[in-house]
């Protein structure tokens, strides 16, 4: 059994994690670059956000899916919901760090 098709909440829970985590890393590293050379921001915060916790449909459906991981679907999808949580929260209270702003 690949170490991908694991069935375990806590293997969900890592994967929730993980790939917002990047995706979001990959955004906020182009943007950067982007606006040290054109002075241009492409992406605003609350979209690299959204867009990060987004990403984690991908893996929910491969597991729920194709590769019949239920416990492991569970796991990202309660991630999911708590980062939407999270984010909704920040949304209404307007809330900003340093210059960057929801």
């Amino acid at each position: 059994m690949s170490i991908l098709k694991k069935d375990t909440l806590p293997f969900g829970l890592l994967v929730g994690v993980l790939f917002p985590f990047v995706i979001g890393a990959i955004c906020f590293l182009i943007n950067y670059i982007i606006t040290q050379q054109t002075g241009k921001t492409v992406f605003s915060f609350s979209g690299v956000v959204m867009l990060a916790i987004m990403v984690n449909l991908f893996p929910f459906m491969k597991y729920t899916s194709s590769w019949e991981c239920d416990n492991t679907g569970k796991g990202i999808l309660m991630v999911t919901i708590v980062l939407v949580i999270i984010y909704v929260i920040l949304k209404w209270t307007s809330f900003s760090i340093g210059s960057y702003s929801f």
